[in-house]
């Protein structure tokens, strides 16, 4: 078994200067777009015909991440 792990694309929390518990702060248009490469990026993989199960935080920014990678990576049946 493998374990491949990234950290969520830029949010609004990452680049104001306010302080912010990071569970209600979106993904910037940036963070959208790190998060579809990374999707892609997978999908032309061969890590892409492994069988894999994902995990992610309850935070805004993490299950946006998940979500746009997960569409962009051909994965959107499965569940997060």
């Amino acid at each position: 078994m493998a374990l491949l792990g990234f950290r969520h694309g830029e949010s609004y929390s990452n680049v104001s200067t306010v302080l912010a518990d990071g569970y209600g702060l979106d993904l910037t248009p940036l963070g959208e777009a790190q998060a579809t490469l990374a999707g892609t990026s997978f999908a032309a993989s061969d890590l892409a015909e492994r069988e894999w199960r994902i995990a992610t935080s309850p935070s805004v920014r993490a299950q946006r991440t998940c979500e746009i990678f997960m569409r962009a990576a051909g994965l959107s049946g499965m569940e997060a």
